[in-house]
């Protein structure tokens, strides 16, 4: 009884900010019924898709203007009468108007041979080619297109619109002005949804606006606005987006709104207004831009003053790129919350729920032929801690050259270089200087067989509290592998002509002298480069088929298996195991319907898997998937286990009925983390989303409508925006 107290109070107040849902008219049928001898379909059963964001707007609808030489018209009627002072026909009986395209029936009709004005009365019918209308009377212009029609009814065949009004005027080429009438886009008898009110005004492609409009459903009266504008643009136009309602256990009852603003062809923004019950109103918005083919970007920031807490919570997001001529390039990707918790409050994704740290870069870099330079600054935000000890990169100048070949000799020298000035409130601060010169070989030997040695020396110097400090450190290593294959002719499976079997074995061995780094500040791993002196082997198979399609070729790897294993020296020395976990990694996967993937590693001393991480993903068609991912480890000190595993999945029931799932499970503990479930309809002229998230603290669903031909700018969806 409490919650239906609630879900009733909730009910008064919306009606009570809104308006009153009584001011309304009369019901009237709207869709428009094809004579029998018209033989061109009057709806247009197929939806346009909504398109993305931002595009460039088309141009505005010129003015009509009347042509040069105007098509000729002809009358037909039982009986024509011609008044030859002022050039005019009167016609009675089945009257028949014709000019190109544009064709009117009526009962009675009188037309203006010298100015094209014509009235008609009686069972109107006009169409145009684009646009059909049905009325009792209609005063038009045949060559301007332009009049007036009185108790009648218009479909739009392109956008399938259809309009309706005591009076209606025609004022342009795509502009409407209706005293008192209504709007939709829907074919039924008693359309899902409509629109009526007074004073409405429809531009094709533009927007909708209107005073006093009352929102019906299925010829209720639902809501009540006493001014509307609405975009109906195929591409981008400004005007509110529907509203979002939900329920949360945390958070109450939810209410999301929108407004989206096209501010030019290269940029838009939408503001936000939401409200939950428990916590508070929230406001957010968001800006994207484009300057160029390559200048781009977005920001985005939402605040939320959390009245449960008493506290502020808010978010900032910044993504640009900005490149300056073909080989300097800028770009910057920036995220902060107010506070820690933020996500786990807010989000509903869990991957943002998840996180442990967020990491904001800005960077400027110059590129060659096989080197950069870039400047960058890096600051990272703790979410589980203080985050007065995290280490900031700021800033961070880098060099690299990648490859750089002597001539005509096979070798190569490469180098890492950095100089970055570590900071952080709390600890250890300073500046290291990185240089790490190497030298490469690739060496035919014949018989497929290819030696490939390398050696470098990494020089770190650090400035600490005017304290310098260096350390060098020299490593070398080589790898010599082969490549062996066949071609097995195999016409007709699966559609290939032939597979090709490789197996790719190599032999790798790498030696990092002990050096003494106790006297090192501890930054990152380049601190404390660990002593190596190991083998590594390994053994890669792939299967590769070749498709023939006409005269199209194509190659496409469908399975691939690699074993690897590392014999440590050291750990022989020491007098400890010196083989590592065998690591295996796997691919199988067709070029429609699988795709499997695992990688794992098996200890040979205690005879069982440390880890395991695997997923399969199945597609059936267009019309369904399901996917598994599986994440395993198990100490070999402690014997401690993690299990956990995701799942998802997407069918489609029907052709208005869409579902998609997605579950999170924790094995070791044997509980769900988290079930989502979307489910969508979609009608002729709407659509109806419903999620419903379910979490072990936490319960909420949301639904949204979508009115097809209002506006192609949605809402984020629950994945893309905190509720």
């Amino acid at each position: 009884m409490r919650g239906i107290k609630k879900w009733v109070i909730l009910s008064i107040t919306i009606l009570f900010f809104t308006g009153s849902p009584f001011l309304i008219y009369g019901e009237e049928r709207l869709t428009i019924e094809s004579k029998e001898k018209e033989t061109t379909p009057l709806t247009k059963k197929d939806e346009k898709e909504a398109v993305s964001p931002i595009l460039p707007v088309k141009e505005k609808p010129k003015s009509p203007k009347k042509p040069d030489k105007e098509a000729p018209i002809t009358i037909e009627a039982d009986r024509i009468e011609y008044i030859k002072e002022t050039d005019t026909y009167e016609a009675w009986g089945s009257v028949k108007i014709t000019q190109e395209k544009a064709h009117l029936e009526s009962d009675y009709a009188t037309l203006d041979n010298i100015s094209g004005d014509a009235l008609a009365v009686g069972n109107v019918w006009y169409d145009d080619g684009e646009s059909v209308l049905i009325t009792d009377r209609i005063e038009m212009n045949f060559n301007t297109k332009l009049g007036i029609i009185y108790k009648g009814r218009i479909f739009h065949r392109p956008d399938n619109y259809h309009i309706e009004g005591e009076e209606i005027e025609k004022i342009g080429e795509s502009i409407y002005e209706i005293k008192k009438g209504s709007f939709t886009t829907c074919d039924a008898l008693v359309p899902p949804w409509r629109f009526r009110g007074r004073d409405m005004k429809v531009h094709l492609d533009e927007n909708i606006t209107g005073k006093d409009i009352v929102f019906y459903i299925k010829g209720l009266p639902c809501l009540y606005t006493p001014y509307l504008k609405v975009p109906i643009k195929k591409e981008r136009h400004s005007g509110f987006l529907l509203p979002r309602i939900g329920y949360s256990d945390q958070k109450g009852y939810i209410m999301q709104n929108a407004y989206y603003w096209a501010m030019a062809d290269n940029m838009d923004s939408t503001y936000y207004l939401d409200y939950r019950s428990k916590i508070g109103f929230g406001a957010g918005m968001e800006y994207r831009y484009i300057f160029s083919n390559n200048v781009r970007g977005d920001i985005h920031n939402y605040f939320v003053r959390d009245k449960e807490l008493k506290k502020d919570f808010w978010e900032l997001k910044f993504n640009h790129k900005h490149p300056i001529t073909k080989t300097i390039d800028g770009k910057a990707n920036i995220i902060y919350l107010s506070e820690p918790i933020y996500y786990q409050r807010f989000s509903t994704m869990t991957e943002e729920r998840i996180q442990r740290g967020l990491e904001s870069n800005v960077e400027l870099s110059q590129d060659w032929s096989a080197s950069r330079l870039y400047v960058r600054g890096q600051y990272k935000q703790n979410l589980v801690q203080s985050n007065a000890d995290t280490l900031q990169r700021l800033p961070e100048i880098g060099y690299n050259i990648t490859t750089y070949k002597f001539g005509e000799l096979p070798i190569y020298f490469g180098l890492e270089s950095t100089d970055v000035n570590f900071w952080r409130k709390v600890g250890q601060e300073g500046q290291r200087l990185n240089i790490y010169p190497q030298i490469s070989s690739s060496l035919n030997l014949g018989r497929g067989f290819v030696f490939s040695p390398r050696a470098g020396f990494r020089e770190r110097v650090y400035l600490i509290e005017d304290q310098k400090t260096d350390k060098g450190i020299y490593d070398f290593g080589t790898t010599i592998g082969t490549k062996i294959f066949r071609i097995l002719e195999v016409d007709g499976i699966g559609g290939m002509s032939r597979m090709k079997h490789a197996i790719e074995p190599s032999l790798s061995y790498a030696f990092v002298p002990e050096v003494n780094q106790d006297n090192l500040p501890k930054f990152d791993e380049y601190d404390s480069i660990q002593k190596t002196n190991k083998v590594t082997y390994s053994l890669t198979n792939r299967l590769i088929g070749k498709f023939v399609e006409g005269e199209k070729k194509r190659t496409f790897e469908f399975f691939t298996l690699k074993l690897s294993q590392d014999y440590d020296f050291n750990s022989l020395k020491n007098k400890q195991k010196p083989l590592t976990d065998i690591l295996t990694e796997a691919t199988f996967r067709t070029p429609h319907f699988l795709s499997l993937n695992l990688s794992s590693a098996y200890n040979p001393y205690v005879g069982y898997m440390t880890s395991l991480n695997s997923s399969i993903k199945i597609m059936g068609n267009s019309r369904w998937h399901v996917s598994i991912d599986e994440t395993y480890t198990k100490s070999t000190s402690t014997k401690e286990k993690t299990l956990f595993f995701t799942s998802e999945g997407s069918l489609k029931l029907s052709k208005s009925i869409d579902l998609f799932g997605k579950i999170w499970y924790d094995g070791k503990q044997k509980k769900v983390m988290e079930s989502d479930i979307t489910g969508t309809y979609t009608s002729q002229c709407w659509a109806f989303t419903l999620i419903f998230i379910n979490k072990p603290e936490e319960k909420q669903f949301l639904m949204s409508i979508d009115l097809k031909g209002l506006g192609t700018v949605k809402l984020p969806s629950f994945s893309q925006r905190a509720i």
